[in-house]
């Protein structure tokens, strides 16, 4: 095999495996009726946060992480995950002037345990959304902003 041929060989190997798309993870934002839910049945919501860049206002975590489910409610119970701080309604009291407001989601594949077990980053995905759950009639779709790492 020649210089040449080599050397397109290995163009064609960098461009099949080296530019590999990110496809995400999509999920529905629905604050007026108060979730969050995945849009696919292989994932569960790992953790979910609401801040302002500054502090932490809603945090919500899985209690085990061999279980979860794909919705999160803001106002209701979610069997199986732990509520380590609850001030959204504070939070929503506060004037707009929030310095950089957002809400942060994390899911990730059922059976998905940990690092040790498995490299492959795309079994945690990570969602970044601007708009607080504050406002009643946001609902919208999102895709994972790319995998957690």
């Amino acid at each position: 095999m020649g210089t040449k041929n080599k050397i397109s060989l290995l163009i064609l190997v960098f461009l099949l495996y080296g530019c590999k798309e990110f496809k995400g993870e999509k999920i529905e934002l629905n604050y007026k009726d108060g979730y969050v839910k995945i849009l696919s049945n292989d994932y569960v919501i790992d953790s979910l946060i609401v801040n302002n860049h500054i502090s932490k206002y809603y945090t919500i975590g899985l209690s085990d992480k061999n279980k979860g489910s794909s919705i999160i409610y803001f106002r209701k119970k979610n069997f199986g995950y732990k509520i380590y701080q609850d001030s959204l309604e504070y939070f929503c009291t506060k004037t707009p002037d929030i310095n950089l407001p957002g809400i942060n989601v994390f899911i990730r594949k059922k059976g998905f345990l940990g690092w040790h077990e498995d490299k492959d980053y795309t079994n945690i995905e990570y969602f970044n959304y601007n708009k607080i759950p504050c406002d009643l009639t946001t609902r919208d779709t999102i895709v994972a902003s790319n995998p957690y790492k």
